[in-house]
């Protein structure tokens, strides 16, 4: 697990020098101006391959689960964003939110697809993960927040929802290191978009230390048919560097066809 970047405070530090310095700097010499800096956005994500997901190719294609479509789907949220530090910085969530589901690989009855969940231009999850049999692991993670890039690569991967236990845990090692619970609460159907869909809710508990200090406490509500997420009720909180960094929200699927 690493900081890719310097960290939000550093970033601030620079963009607010380069403010003063700018009117002093375009008038001399006689040149034109310098175009501004692009803004910091998230990297729309690709399909991963053979080295991200690390298949092995055990069992046959035709157990393979179905992974989610591909497109971008849309969540109406309620929550906020905080910079924690000597005075919170607390701002509300857009009310609307996205998730970007890539293509897929398969070797076997494996899958593997990354998805983004993207809460503003420059502020989301992207993981890469693996449907194995009936199990969902997580092969890597990383959040961004603006120029701030942290990284978790668990070794061993983590498994996010299991298909024969109602309880799991387990822990990871790498430069993050973590341990996590996790449990099924329920099966249910519930109305997206006005169809009906059977779910299984999954409440996990993640705390990471080392590179990255901080937790995930989360409930999930996750289709049974192709794994993607319905519903979710997220408090997570992740320290690295200087900055920390808290989100807090609901989010709740508004359509199952992507765009």
């Amino acid at each position: 697990m690493r900081a890719a970047r310097p960290g939000l405070q550093a970033a601030l530090a620079v963009a607010m020098l380069a403010a003063i310095a700018a009117p002093a700097l375009s008038g001399c010499g006689g040149d034109d101006p310098a175009p501004p800096a692009k803004p910091i956005v998230l990297k729309t994500p690709s399909t991963p391959t053979d080295a991200n997901c690390g298949l092995t190719g055990a069992g046959s294609s035709r157990d393979a689960e179905k992974p989610p479509t591909p497109g971008t789907y849309h969540y109406e949220t309620t929550g906020t964003r905080a910079l924690l530090g000597e005075k919170d910085r607390i701002t509300k969530l857009p009310r609307e939110t996205q998730m970007i589901v890539t293509g897929s690989i398969s070797k076997g009855a494996q899958r593997c697809f990354t998805t983004q969940r993207r809460f503003e231009s420059n502020l989301g999850d992207t993981g890469v993960f693996v449907i194995n049999g009936q199990d969902t692991l997580l092969r890597t993670g990383s959040f961004q927040a603006g120029a701030d890039i942290t990284e978790i690569v668990p070794d061993p991967p983590m498994t996010v929802l299991s298909g024969s236990d109602l309880e799991w845990s387990g822990s990871f090692d790498g430069l993050t290191k973590g341990r996590y619970r996790a449990e099924i609460v329920d099966r249910k159907r519930m109305r997206v978009g006005g169809k009906s869909v059977q779910v299984v809710g999954v409440k996990m508990n993640v705390r990471y230390s080392g590179d990255v200090e901080g937790f995930e406490r989360s409930t999930r509500w996750v289709s049974v048919k192709d794994r993607l997420v319905v519903a979710e009720t997220v408090e997570q909180k992740r320290a690295f560097g200087l900055d920390s960094m808290r989100l807090k929200y609901s989010s709740k699927l508004v359509s199952l066809d992507p765009s």
